[in-house]
């Protein structure tokens, strides 16, 4: 439903008009039945293991080194204006750490970790993001998966594999920057508040779901114009079934994808699917952090 509205489409496959969240929700049905509603829902679980698994692995990394070379940055630009020896500076402030050093810039760095993570995740798992917009679409009777890879590989070659991956990029750093940074900067305030003592095993469901909520809605919101530019680029020129381009070339970069969006549909069609998104997205990137939490009690982490 997100995806149908962030394309612009503007009927299905078999004629359905699609102008609002209703009218596309009875336009998918009455094409596919209640199977339309997950539509390419295949690819998205294939890229989400391996896409949180990664996120959540370089973030814990990066957010343990960045307040370090903050500080040693920091550090060595004070003692360099001041006129002190660099050398004599900074040897003693770089213990890897020191409680210091991590409070200094516990904000940045997760908001940096977050947003590196979150690039490092997109890449790797590019192809698969385009493939389930693709399948989501429902306008181009894939086959599935492979047959989706496949035809996109024989027909717009590899580098149809990677449409949209500037603004996915550009819209991934405000995003995974504040949703992971919000989220995790909550749970340090709540551990301040709640000392493990009272609650050993961290903060309860309730608690991480209503975090992981409000860390979402923020990220999403800042960040949604990037999707619908995203998702615009990756299936223009798609194919049907019979060879017929169904949404043509329009676009020629992120720029100029946002000053036609706005020329020809108005500033609200760069939030167009908010609503299903956010329906869809909170819930389940709460989830997402809930299983984390747990996963890690379960492990020892």
């Amino acid at each position: 439903l997100k995806v149908l509205m962030q394309a612009g489409v503007k009927e299905t496959r078999n004629g359905h008009a699609i102008k609002g969240v209703m009218t596309a929700t009875k336009a998918i049905y009455l094409q596919d039945g209640w199977r339309g509603f997950f539509n390419g829902n295949g690819a998205n679980v294939l890229k989400i293991v391996p896409e949180s698994a990664v996120k959540f692995y370089f973030f814990e990394r990066i957010n343990d080194a960045v307040p370090v070379f903050l500080h040693q940055v920091k550090h060595t630009t004070q003692a360099i204006f001041s006129g002190k020896s660099r050398a004599g500076e900074t040897g003693k402030a770089l213990l890897p750490y020191d409680p210091v050093v991590i409070t200094e810039n516990r904000i940045a760095s997760k908001f940096i970790a977050g947003a590196t993570a979150g690039i490092i995740a997109q890449v790797a798992i590019y192809p698969l993001e385009v493939c389930k917009t693709r399948l989501s679409l429902g306008i181009c009777n894939y086959r599935g998966i492979a047959d989706c890879l496949s035809r996109i590989l024989r027909t717009e070659g590899v580098r149809g594999l990677y449409k949209g991956l500037s603004p996915s990029l550009v819209g991934i750093i405000p995003y995974s920057g504040i949703d992971m940074g919000v989220y995790f900067s909550l749970r340090e305030w709540w551990s301040k508040r709640s000392p493990s003592i009272q609650h050993p095993e961290g903060p309860g469901m309730v608690v991480t779901l209503v975090m992981g909520a409000t860390s979402s809605f923020i990220g999403q919101t800042v960040s949604y114009p990037l999707q619908v530019v995203r998702t615009r680029l990756q299936v223009q020129g798609v194919q049907t079934a019979v060879g017929e381009t169904h949404l043509p070339h329009k676009y020629n970069g992120i720029v100029d994808c946002v000053r036609k969006i706005v020329h020809d549909e108005g500033l609200r069609a760069l939030y167009r699917g908010i609503t299903p998104n956010f329906l869809k997205a909170i819930p389940a990137v709460s989830i997402n952090y809930l299983f984390y939490e747990q996963i890690k009690i379960l492990l020892n982490c």
